[in-house]
């Protein structure tokens, strides 16, 4: 019996012990969280950004804001670390937004918004891989498409799908006479 008493003795100790680990962990998460929502709600109040990407992704927010471009980039692709599906969606979504802009503004330069684009156009594709519902990725593709299109014959996995003949239709010339 008394072995029974002293093994649920220390049963108790490390239940508590275990307790109080996992109460100081929830402690310490609750307080980066807290943290960072406070990051969130002002960003420019601190130049230092806590580690989480949500903090990243508003710093980005923030950079773009401000018009500072590059700082936004770098925001951006540090909230892609260990980021979720979804913001990793938006950061690259949003990424791509920053550089068609800044390619929309550049298109009187000699050709220098082409680079631009197509990093952009990259960035949309990532974000259709990541999250293929995205309608806003698809349409803004679609535009950096439209500004600098893709030259198919440059692309050596490209095969033209020939017709073959025996299944084309010959379309014959008439003349319409009007009255």
């Amino acid at each position: 019996m008394n072995k029974k008493l002293m093994f649920l003795h220390w049963a108790i100790v490390l239940l508590a012990v275990l307790s109080a680990v996992w109460l100081l962990m929830g402690t310490a998460k609750f307080l980066q969280f807290q943290s960072v929502n406070s990051f969130i709600a002002d960003p420019g109040a601190t130049e230092q950004t806590p580690g989480l990407p949500q903090a990243w992704f508003a710093r980005a927010i923030a950079d773009a804001a401000e018009g500072d471009i590059n700082a936004a980039r770098e925001a951006y692709t540090m909230s892609m670390l260990n980021a979720e599906a979804a913001m990793l969606a938006s950061s690259y979504f949003n990424r791509g937004n920053l550089n068609f802009k800044e390619a929309i503004a550049l298109i009187s330069d000699h050709g220098g918004h082409i680079t631009l684009v197509e990093l952009a156009k990259q960035d949309y594709r990532m974000a259709l891989r990541l999250d293929p519902d995205m309608w806003d990725a698809r349409y803004n593709l679609e535009l950096a498409l439209r500004l600098v299109p893709e030259d198919p014959t440059l692309d050596g996995f490209f095969e033209r799908e020939f017709i073959s003949e025996e299944l084309s239709i010959e379309s014959k010339a008439f003349k319409v006479d009007l009255p």
